[in-house]
């Protein structure tokens, strides 16, 4: 389920360019009953983007119950400040309306047998490194596209797992 929420994206982003800004949120509360709810705010919110007052190429996604996915094609038009913050805004203001914490950078999303496990920073001894993370550490569309989904023992977190 979750890979091919993945591969669909992927395929929707297909013309966006690789060097698109992405921004990703992770809430520890599973928010799967009001996906459709929660991807109506998002799309109306992408649709509304703008960037000193020019329509930013945006899209968004709700993925897994857990995450919450950002793109702008910066191809199309540069975002920066003020269309950063009233991303961030919106994203705020989501949570609060759905008493979602999209903010905790202790949260780590695992990916268990195609389904998201939410654990803490500190409880990542407790996986093989083996198991499959999503990686919030990346700097465009292109980098996320092949590294938002590794393996605990290769990505930016291995230093948490137990070694053995």
């Amino acid at each position: 389920m979750i890979q091919s929420d993945i591969q669909a994206i992927l395929e929707d982003l297909k013309d966006y360019s690789p060097h698109s800004k992405i921004w990703v949120y992770y809430s520890e509360k599973n928010f799967s009953e009001y996906s459709a709810e929660i991807q109506l705010h998002i799309n109306q919110f992408t649709k509304d983007w703008k960037s000193h007052g020019s329509p930013v190429k945006g899209s968004g996604y709700a993925i897994g119950g857990h995450i919450i996915l950002l793109v702008a094609d910066t191809s199309v038009c540069e975002v920066s400040g003020c269309s950063t913050d009233s991303s961030v805004q919106f994203i705020t203001q989501l949570g609060q309306q759905f008493q979602l914490n999209l903010f905790d950078r202790q949260l780590v999303l695992l990916n268990i047998d195609d389904k998201i496990v939410a654990t803490k920073l500190d409880q990542l001894g407790d996986y093989s490194a083996d198991t499959l993370v999503f990686n919030p550490f990346f700097s465009d569309l292109e980098n996320w596209r092949v590294s938002f989904v590794q393996k605990l023992g290769e990505s930016k977190y291995k230093r948490f797992v137990a070694k053995g």
